[in-house]
């Protein structure tokens, strides 16, 4: 029942390991819109490109952390075991979430929900897009 005010360092390693999830499947998701039309077939890709790459940083990084575990230095002890049990709720968070919200955002959102083949060809969705960054453009210039 240690806690000290080194703990609350662990959340900026957290947010960068947490913003380094995050770009990884949001980049695999993208890409998967190139590879499939259907929801599931985009996230089971998705899964399969980033898992390892996401599994690889956060429990190296959550084995660095427990190395410390054997300090003599209680401080320095707890701060480890604190770490590795926020880097690997980190990885599980980032597995189950950020899918979920970005499978919403796809059923919710006008433009995203394109097919490969309207991006491509440059249909209506891109038409729509573009709009929206016109639009965009004139509020923010003014």
């Amino acid at each position: 029942s240690y806690f000290a005010g080194m703990q609350i360092l662990v959340v900026f390693v957290i947010l960068g390991i947490g913003a380094d999830d995050c770009f990884v499947f949001v980049d695999a998701w993208k890409q998967s819109l190139l590879l499939h039309d259907d929801t599931h077939k985009r996230l089971q890709y998705a899964y399969a490109r980033a898992l390892q790459s996401m599994a690889n940083t956060s429990l190296t990084t959550a084995a660095a952390f427990l190395a410390t575990a054997i300090s003599p230095i209680m401080p320095i002890a707890a701060f480890g075991i604190y770490a590795a049990i926020c880097v690997l709720m980190n990885y599980v968070l980032a597995m189950t979430m950020l899918p979920a919200v970005l499978i919403w955002h796809h059923n919710s959102s006008k433009c995203c929900t394109c097919s490969r083949t309207e991006i491509v060809e440059g249909g209506t969705c891109v038409e729509r897009y573009l709009t929206i960054l016109s639009w965009r453009k004139k509020i923010i210039a003014k």
